[in-house]
């Protein structure tokens, strides 16, 4: 029997699989697993920041939108977790 999976349900499974990932070697496969997928099936819209969607947008509004962002971006996380749209 055939079995589908939709394409938001795999956005949810990849980007939790990737938050979770033990290490960067297996991060960075992750994302290229995601984004591969994602776009073979005509599905990728792109990926952002966990840290700029979850907080960082907001400080760096609050903060006056100075040029430098990268710490709004990334915050203090010692490596860039990302987001599949």
């Amino acid at each position: 029997m055939k079995k589908t999976i939709k394409t938001p349900q795999l956005k949810q499974i990849l980007n939790e699989a990737i938050r979770n990932a033990r290490g960067e070697t297996e991060r960075e496969a992750l994302k290229n697993l995601a984004e591969t997928i994602l776009t073979k099936t005509g599905t990728y819209n792109g990926f952002n920041y966990n840290y700029w969607i979850e907080k960082g947008c907001a400080e760096w509004n609050a903060a006056g939108n100075p040029d430098e962002k990268d710490r709004f971006i990334y915050g203090n996380r010692s490596r860039n977790d990302i987001f599949f749209y």
